[in-house]
């Protein structure tokens, strides 16, 4: 039902199964990347650290997900005005998530928007040093290099991405 866009069916049934049979790992394994699809983050952590220490490691990665709950605060203090409070919000989702492109980035753009430069770029590169053909990091250090204004470098950078595994994001990059 979750992969048909059957939503709310699907978490009804999972929620069902859950009170019949608490312990049920592929249920709550289910809710939980449900409730992580529908964008409703704090309720995924919230149903995970219910769970006893030795089956919340069975779920799946629960430091994810409180990054990204950070991360997603951390948007709505930057639309607030709130830059210092959005700045410590993703510098606690990295120390969660620190293998997260996307908190990286953002990390950046207030770097970027503070004249940090060399600390946002530094920030990125991170995640180029340890994984140099990951496709996802080399997109993210190109949009970094775009916002710098660095477009022949961006575009260079880009070309290291094969064409087959560009998502639609990384094309119009490069458009």
């Amino acid at each position: 039902l979750a992969e048909q866009d059957e939503i709310g069916e699907a978490e009804q049934l999972y929620r069902q199964i859950l009170s019949r049979h608490p312990d049920n790992m592929n249920a709550t394994r289910g809710l939980v990347g449900l409730l992580t699809r529908s964008n409703r983050i704090q309720e995924a952590i919230q149903l995970a650290e219910r769970l006893p220490p030795e089956l919340r490691n069975q779920i799946g990665s629960l430091s994810q997900l409180k990054a990204q709950y950070l991360r997603d605060q951390a948007t709505e203090a930057t639309e607030a005005g709130d830059q210092q409070g959005a700045e410590n919000l993703l510098k606690q989702a990295l120390l969660l998530d620190p293998n997260s492109v996307w908190v990286r980035l953002d990390l950046a753009r207030i770097y970027q928007q503070q004249k940090r430069t060399r600390e946002a770029n530094t920030l990125v590169d991170g995640i180029l040093s340890g994984n140099p053909n990951m496709g996802e990091a080399i997109f993210v250090k190109a949009l970094l290099l775009s916002e710098q204004q660095r477009w022949y470098d961006a575009l260079q950078l880009m070309e290291q991405i094969p064409l087959s595994t560009r998502d639609p994001g990384m094309v119009q990059l490069q458009h």
